[in-house]
């Protein structure tokens, strides 16, 4: 045991809580995507795309006022939760990372504080029009990184990486304890001593009682532990995917027999008498290409990942967003030797938007197929404006074989946008409902792309038909605000309704009507 656990959790019942070669815009007319291109466009600045963009010497980006009134009307608002914290007395902020699903018809958020000590909140969003937080997790001491909820709604998987938040890889003693807002009562957070003090890896949080959380395990993924997790069940058992970063630390030797070089891991929760328990199943470390061969230079950075169960080949896969190394597909169906079964790194084939350095952050597979195809999606993150692109890409590929992933689309921003701080018009997130798939971009808000016309023949500029800017302000803002609104993340459900997180205002419930698309500008054009 390395010092005395001090985590809390409190609890408040009832909170409502191109790509063309000049880096310039086109200046294409306006159209509606898809059949209805005569259609009236009533309700739709015709500027819409420039207004979610704004800029100039006299705006103030922290100021979130100035960005009100700027979504498009085929975005429905049903309700919203500012997130505030008693820990801090106001809405955290950091609100960069979440995860959501539904089970037996209830629906559960949880989003972590990248900025503060919260370590997750989580709140019932079975009711859009009415979310209500349940209570904060809080652990000073270390840095949640990513989190996510198994799909049964029993477990979070927390990521943290205290060497990347100022604290050091030793960090010191962290303290805990459980706070019951409806009874008052404070208690110290169940865990096991072998766990502390939840440094660079995994904490594994029962909240099969979401009001009564208990710290369940604990595993060390050296060196710089989770920067990204996600979880999948695959057969009987939830399966999570780990991806740990290290580009560029010494050759250390670790309890799980590799280098310091960036990896992945996949592992297992299993069921045990002291609760779930997390088994590592695996690592990969992707070989640079053509060859995957022993002796090959590994890749020095890694991303997120996406574990999947193929709709063609009905095998189970893993999707990597792996940095500069592009797409990476492995087979999983034995999560304890996973198989590379495809790749593609081919920017040449985004002609004049082709970068010096691509860096990719999210992959995305949908689920089922299009007209008998299926596709995957992936972003990239860009911590400044790209030379030949306003901003950085999605792209889109015919995964019908995953063994030739095959490029057959991109998106970036239809028109260019000054930049006034690092990440501030990124790409972070996707999500897909139907042929419409959404884009955070951090301070531009969450996009709305048509992807309905995809194909093999001609890789396409897929136009954008609409954006959601947080319309709300915080009744108790966070601090430290560098630009607001952020949006970061998102997830949906199946009936289209989508969680959107806001990183200093909470989050939100939202619907697109996508039977209304705004008149799409010309897309940036690559090729």
């Amino acid at each position: 045991m390395r010092g005395i656990l001090v985590i809390g959790f409190l609890l408040v019942a009832g909170l409502g809580g191109c790509l063309d070669d000049t880096g310039g815009g086109s200046k294409g007319g306006l159209r509606r995507a898809g059949a209805n291109a005569d259609a009236p466009l009533a309700g739709f600045d015709p500027l819409w795309f420039e207004l979610a963009l704004t800029t100039g010497e006299d705006h103030n980006h922290a100021d979130h006022s100035k960005h009100l009134n700027q979504s498009t009307p085929n975005f429905n608002v049903l309700g919203y939760e500012p997130l505030i914290t008693d820990y801090h007395g106001r809405t955290a902020g950091g609100y960069l990372c979440g995860d959501a699903n539904e089970r037996n018809g209830r629906r559960l958020s949880v989003v972590h504080s990248f900025t503060t000590d919260i370590a997750f909140i989580v709140s019932d969003v079975t009711d859009p029009a009415k979310p209500q937080k349940i209570g904060e997790f809080v652990m000073a001491n270390t840095h949640v990184y990513d989190l996510a909820i198994t799909q049964d709604q029993r477990t979070v998987l927390l990521a943290t990486s205290p060497g990347t938040n100022n604290l050091g890889p030793d960090p010191g003693p962290i303290v805990a304890t459980f706070r019951d807002a409806c009874t008052g009562e404070t208690r110290p957070v169940a865990g096991p001593e072998q766990g502390l003090p939840f440094a660079s890896g995994i904490v594994v949080v029962d909240i099969s009682n979401p009001r009564n959380p208990a710290i369940a395990d604990f595993r060390f993924f050296p060196v710089n532990g989770g920067h990204s997790v996600m979880t999948r069940d695959i057969g009987n058992r939830p399966v999570v995917l780990v991806s740990v970063p290290n580009g560029g630390l010494p050759t250390v030797g670790n309890p799980l027999g590799v280098t310091a070089h960036s990896y992945y891991a996949i592992a297992e929760l299993v069921e045990t008498a002291q609760g779930r328990k997390m088994n590592v199943l695996s690592v990969y470390q992707h070989r640079v290409q053509p060859s995957p061969a022993p002796g090959v230079a590994v890749s020095g950075n890694v991303h997120d990942g996406t574990l999947h169960r193929h709709p063609v080949t009905n095998q189970w896969l893993a999707y990597l967003a792996h940095g500069t190394s592009g797409l990476v597909i492995l087979n999983v169906d034995d999560p304890r030797s996973p198989q590379l079964v495809g790749y593609w790194n081919d920017w040449a084939k985004l002609g004049a938007a082709a970068q010096n350095t691509h860096f990719q952050h999210e992959t995305l597979p949908i689920d089922g197929t299009w007209d008998g195809k299926h596709y995957t999606f992936m972003g990239e993150e860009c911590s400044a404006h790209p030379a030949k692109t306003p901003t950085c890409l999605v792209t889109a590929f015919d995964t019908t074989d995953p063994k030739k992933p095959t490029l057959v689309g991109a998106w970036t921003l239809p028109v260019d946008v000054a930049w006034g701080g690092s990440l501030m018009y990124s790409l972070h997130y996707m999500a897909v409902v139907n042929r419409t798939l959404f884009v955070t971009v951090y301070h531009g808000g969450l996009w709305a792309v048509d992807v309905g016309r995809l194909s093999a023949d001609a890789p396409v500029s897929l136009p954008s038909v609409g954006v959601f800017m947080p319309p709300n302000q915080s009744p108790k803002p966070a601090t430290g605000v560098p630009y607001s609104p952020r949006v970061n993340d998102l997830q949906t459900f199946a009936d289209g309704t989508m969680v959107v997180y806001d990183a200093y205002t909470g989050l939100y419930l939202v619907r697109f009507d996508e039977s209304l698309p705004a008149p799409a500008p010309e897309p940036w054009a690559f090729g």
